[in-house]
């Protein structure tokens, strides 16, 4: 809205005044002086019209103080009919009556209504019966109560509609901002899952790629064999691991989640049914690991399943960079109706650790995943040497015996 430069007020600073204010100010003040006033010149007309310009200016700020201005109108109203018989400002009391409407709940503005139809009214007859003191005052009153009550009536009603339209306005911008602030934050809580699979692909493929290639440096003379090996599955998890990171960097690219598959190469998350597999790389890599099953297998949701292979591949890839050298590792997995409780142990030392190949966030992040998906984690020194990461994970709740056949069963 344009603003223009007001006045000043009680503490010396500049109030704004709309200039539609201003300009609804001077139409309602000229049309009063024509519509509702016996305005004569001759007869002390200069009088009212500076009665009236005094009365209006009020008008403007209707906006800022409506009750203020409200009851301003209604008092220039009253000494009008007092003191100027042929002058009515009927305009501006109904324009300052739907400013109440529409700022004041239905209890007071009704007031406020009742206020208007009493004195517009009244004031209409006094004034007709002044002009025509010979006709019937029930004739005048059955005239003007009509059209006084319909103007009056019309302008709270409308400003009533106003007010319940900004409202439903209100109510709908604040359910648009409360939809963008979930938005936001599930694509906050998507990112920070995006980086807990980030961290866990690049901690466990470079930590391998690592260890893999020390080893093919220290038989680099003696055994070529060995060397191809190394190298032919430091290529293999550098491929995979680049798989991964395309098609996770891509869920950061505007549209990605509809990007289609580039030569079949974007598959499934990876889960329990990759266990074997997870294992087979830590055994290349140097580190023997035992796999243990207690139970039965049931099926996981598709959240639980990730999170247990990456909890299972990140506590190995620990075992496998902090372990030292003869560092073997378990597997237990113990499968209840209700839980899935993993532990992964070592017997490394922790002399033996390389702060150069640690994060610092893996046991974190493990934490975070298990609890985003109703578990639990623990993990820590054991008191005999060794290290020990333990996982309590929930069972699908739609687990039935009859759906065994599709569950995730661990490779061994």
């Amino acid at each position: 809205m344009v603003q223009l430069k007001g006045v000043l007020d009680a503490g010396g600073r500049w109030i704004s005044l709309s200039r539609r204010d201003v300009a609804l100010a001077a139409v309602l003040c000229l049309a009063d002086s024509v519509v509702f006033s016996g305005l004569s010149v001759g007869r002390g007309g200069s009088v009212v019209i500076l009665y009236a310009l005094a009365g209006y200016v009020p008008l403007v700020w209707r906006q800022r103080a409506p009750v203020p201005v409200f009851f301003a109108l209604w008092f220039h109203y009253l000494g009008a009919a007092v003191w100027l018989p042929d002058y009515r400002p009927t305009l501006g009391l109904v324009a300052a009556l739907y400013t109440i409407a529409v700022n004041l709940d239905r209890r007071n503005s009704g007031m406020a209504l009742v206020v208007v139809l009493i004195t517009t009214t009244a004031g209409a007859i006094d004034q007709e019966l002044r002009t025509n003191p010979g006709v019937d005052p029930r004739l005048i009153v059955a005239i003007l109560v009509i059209p006084y009550t319909m103007l009056s009536g019309g302008a709270w009603a409308f400003g009533r509609w106003v007010r319940a339209s900004r409202s439903r306005i209100e109510i709908l911008e604040r359910r648009r901002q409360r939809a963008q602030q979930a938005a936001a934050e599930a694509i906050t809580a998507e990112r920070a899952r995006i980086a807990r699979e980030l961290h866990d692909i690049v901690s466990h493929s470079v930590s391998v790629m690592v260890l893999q290639a020390a080893g093919a440096r220290r038989v680099l003379a003696s055994d070529s064999t060995r060397v191809e090996q190394a190298l032919a599955h430091i290529e293999a998890v550098g491929k995979e691991s680049m798989v991964e990171l395309r098609r996770l960097l891509g869920v950061l690219r505007d549209g990605a989640l509809a990007d289609q598959p580039e030569d079949g190469e974007l598959g499934p998350q990876p889960g329990l049914a990759d266990l074997a597999k997870l294992l087979d790389e830590i055994r290349l890599s140097g580190l023997p690991v035992r796999l243990d099953v207690e139970g039965r297998a049931a099926r996981l949701d598709l959240s639980v399943d990730l999170s247990a292979y990456r909890i299972m591949q990140e506590a190995l890839t620990n075992s496998l960079k902090h372990g030292g050298p003869g560092t073997t590792a378990t597997v237990l997995l113990v499968w209840t109706p209700d839980l899935l409780i993993i532990e992964v142990t070592d017997d490394g030392t922790a002399s033996t650790r390389d702060p150069t190949l640690s994060t610092k966030y893996g046991l974190l992040g493990l934490r975070e995943r298990a609890q985003a998906v109703g578990g639990h984690l623990d993990a820590g020194p054991e008191a005999g040497g060794g290290f020990r990461v333990s996982a309590t994970l929930p069972v699908a709740e739609s687990w039935h015996p009859d759906t065994r056949q599709t569950a995730h069963q661990p490779g061994s």
